[in-house]
């Protein structure tokens, strides 16, 4: 797995080189899959070939080229001409294990297309490699898009002739990646380190990190985490004896910080033999307030340079979480596009893809291929001002209330400083745009083996402003003539959600900007789910003359209850304004069933002229 040391990005250290002893399997199909594996194409359901280019296809698996030119993985295709699973088998030759080694499994697997993890298993077969004979000893339910190490322990087959089978599963997917296969001893300890919390804290005198230890070589008794930042030491008993291969440890210390700096701290690893090792490197950032980066980019499906712009979103938003809001602008002639936002985002970006932080020129990026330093500068930069939001929805309107803090002095008599809203749909996936793509380096993951224009049936479109009227002009008036440091001020205003347009029928959210209007620069952002509702699921969105009663069981039945036995039209209405289902009749009651329906809807119910409208989340 790739991992990255900056002065201000974590870095995950493997506890030692690990040496191997006795190997009974080593494998990285650099040179196809070898003589003596058996591959069975157990569904049937041929590979649907449109969606793939550069590749050799294999109806089971597969050897091809994958990151560099020189190096080969074993690829299973996950689209089929047919809805249903696959049931691709990859089967390695019998392996006999020595009953006195302690032997381990362990590979390295990907889900090639970032919108699609793949699912698979493993099994084993202490017999012969009948597909009936396998038993299953782990699966993954959506693989990692970046390289993952996994391991598992072969102890239990001690003294016994096995065959391992890779059993992809995926329905409706693209390409599960398998490589650098290997069964024998392993010497030496190795973990994968997910950092939890935030890489920001405001002007605090100690902040909470948190993360996921996970195990990726041999099984290790340990006795405790200890966290170490500056001169402070903490230590968590945890006194594991085996702490298997795939299993987990989570940690949560408070750290010390100085003021305006980067505060690094390491994670390490005592073993119950009293030996210690470091595992994990990363840091938390201080200013006056916590940041949360924005990462605009402008790009457009018809561009056909544009996905690499959406690899390196997807490398950016795996690295840094919720530190980050991305919105991805689509620019005219786009069937995507968001007008005012689209037109008025040329000051700063005009050439696609291109990329900026915080709307600051100096991190503005046209070069998806040399992109590094302009996150770690921007992480850097004072934050001076903070910005907290709430967004509710009331019909077709979107209520917003923000809180703004300022760590400094302004002179906003010119109205400069203001604050912008963005409704953003977080993934339009309606299956009718095509993106053009003519990526032809490796480099490119996904879009290198995507066909030059890529059907919308696959394509997701992630992070699309559908109104941005004030998110670079700003609301005029939103905050006073004269900002006081240690100033805390409020904005309420509403938005409308379009209604020209139509948007995925996934959760929808508002990025709130407070930035400086004449250039640009955002000071900061936060971003919030538009959805507001009572623990029920359920609450009152317009007038309720009619009295009828609305409730939703656990399988998505809706139950109504009128006042009346008169003639009633019930209405199911999304968000973007579409009657998804209407029904009439007559009668005092009625039940619906919405299993089908996912996300958030108006219900509407009408009788003898009077009416009840509620907000639904099915």
């Amino acid at each position: 797995m790739k991992k990255l040391l900056t002065g201000v990005i974590a870095v995950a250290i493997s506890a030692s080189a690990m040496g191997q002893s006795k190997v009974y399997l080593s494998e990285n199909f650099d040179n196809g899959i070898p003589a003596g594996y058996t591959t069975i194409d157990r569904d049937e359901n041929p590979v649907n070939t449109s969606y793939y280019k550069n590749v050799s296809i294999g109806s089971s698996w597969i050897a091809n080229v994958i990151d560099t030119k020189t190096n080969k993985a074993a690829f299973s295709f996950t689209r089929g001409n047919y809805d249903f699973a696959q049931d691709n088998w990859l089967i390695t030759p019998q392996i006999s294990i020595e009953p006195s080694t302690e032997a381990y499994l362990r590979w390295e697997g990907k889900s090639v297309y970032h919108d699609y993890p793949e699912d698979y298993k493993v099994m084993v077969s202490t017999s012969n490699d009948d597909i009936s004979s396998f038993k299953e000893i782990f699966s993954v339910e959506g693989e990692s898009y970046s390289w993952k190490t996994h391991t598992l322990s072969l102890k239990q087959y001690a003294g016994q002739k096995i065959y391992i089978a890779f059993v992809c599963t995926s329905k409706d997917k693209y390409i599960l990646a398998i490589d650098n296969l290997y069964a024998g001893e392993l010497d030496g300890y190795a973990f994968d380190v997910k950092n939890t919390s935030s890489r920001f804290a405001g002007s605090v005198a100690s902040t909470t990190i948190s993360g996921n230890i996970r195990n990726t070589g041999k099984t290790a008794g340990i006795k405790s985490i200890i966290c170490s930042a500056g001169e402070s030491e903490t230590a968590e008993e945890v006194n594991i004896d085996e702490l298997a291969p795939e299993a987990g440890l989570d940690y949560k210390f408070d750290i010390p910080l100085t003021a305006n700096s980067v505060n690094r701290y390491d994670i390490s690893l005592k073993f119950n033999d009293g030996s210690e090792q470091k595992i994990y490197t990363d840091s938390v950032i201080s200013s006056y307030f916590p940041r949360t980066l924005l990462l605009e980019e402008v790009t457009g499906t018809w561009c056909n340079n544009c996905p690499d712009g959406i690899r390196y979103i997807n490398e950016v938003k795996e690295r840094m979480g919720n530190d980050v809001i991305v919105v991805s602008i689509h620019m005219t002639p786009d069937p995507l596009v968001c007008n005012f936002y689209s037109s008025g985002m040329v000051r700063w970006l005009s050439s696609l893809p291109s990329t900026i932080y915080n709307r600051k020129l100096m991190y503005k990026n046209t070069d998806m291929y040399h992109a590094t330093g302009f996150l770690e500068r921007a992480m850097l930069d004072p934050t001076t001002a903070m910005v907290t939001a709430e967004a509710e929805l009331d019909g077709n309107n979107v209520n917003m209330h923000a809180d703004i803090d300022f760590a400094a002095d302004y002179d906003n008599s010119s109205d400069k400083y203001r604050v912008g809203f963005t409704i953003v749909d977080k993934e339009y996936a309606q299956g009718n745009i095509i993106q053009r793509n003519s990526c032809t380096l490796l480099s490119s993951n996904e879009y290198y083996y995507l066909p030059q224009e890529i059907p919308g049936s696959i394509m997701k479109y992630h992070d699309l402003p559908i109104e941005g009227s004030t998110m670079l002009d700003g609301v005029p008036g939103s905050l006073p003539a004269e900002i006081k440091a240690g100033g805390k001020y409020t904005l309420d205003y509403q938005l409308t959600l379009p209604d020209n347009r139509i948007f995925g029928t996934d959760s929808l959210c508002v990025v709130t900007t407070v930035f400086d209007s004449n250039t640009g620069e955002v000071l900061n952002a936060t971003s919030n789910d538009i959805v507001a509702v009572e623990a029920t699921g359920i609450k009152t969105v317009a007038g309720n003359s009619l009295n009828a009663n609305i409730t939703k069981s656990a399988d998505g039945n809706i139950s109504i209850s009128l006042p009346g036995s008169e003639t009633y039209t019930v209405s199911i209405i999304s968000l973007d304004g579409r009657v998804v289902r209407e029904t009439s009749g007559k009668g005092s009651s009625l039940n619906l069933n919405c299993s089908s329906l996912d996300g958030c809807y108006i219900i509407q119910v009408t009788q003898n002229g009077n009416k009840t409208v509620k907000k639904i989340i099915l």
